[in-house]
């Protein structure tokens, strides 16, 4: 018999951040890896808006996909978020890619990306609708408060 190692959610490295409108977000990083099973896989859901992080048993129900699933690393990178325009919450879902199947979970926290300058922040965003007073520029922020 042969047992596998118990599903651990990892430590996401920061909950949130600011990006310009229009501009890529910083990659999103873990400084531990959520781990478990045989072959861990990574696979990032995003939903517009400030929303609860989901934890326990994987449900995708109001979260869309993002990029590809791997096996490798669980950083979801700027350029594979792409250029943002509305305050958006990521999650990871880690399932095993080995035999057996151990588990398929949300890796239990999420980060917030909040969009200064925002069109029309969301209702109930305090955070992007307080840095919308927020300068930016391609190359820098501004504060103005």
């Amino acid at each position: 018999m042969t047992v596998r190692p118990v599903f651990n959610g990892g430590i996401i490295a920061s909950s949130s951040q600011i990006a310009c409108y229009g501009t890529q977000p910083a990659d999103i990083t873990y400084t531990t890896a959520p781990s478990g099973g045989t072959t861990p896989r990574y696979q990032w859901y995003k939903q517009t808006g400030v929303v609860s992080c989901p934890s326990g048993s994987f449900n995708g129900t109001g979260w869309t996909a993002v990029g590809t699933s791997s096996t490798s690393t669980p950083t979801l990178t700027g350029a594979v978020i792409g250029n943002i325009t509305a305050t958006t919450t990521f999650a990871l879902r880690v399932d095993n890619a080995g035999t057996p199947a151990c588990f398929d979970n949300w890796a239990g926290n999420c980060h917030v990306v909040y969009v200064s300058g925002e069109t029309a922040p969301i209702s109930g965003d305090v955070l992007a609708t307080t840095t919308s007073s927020r300068t930016c520029s391609k190359r820098h922020i501004v504060a103005l408060f």
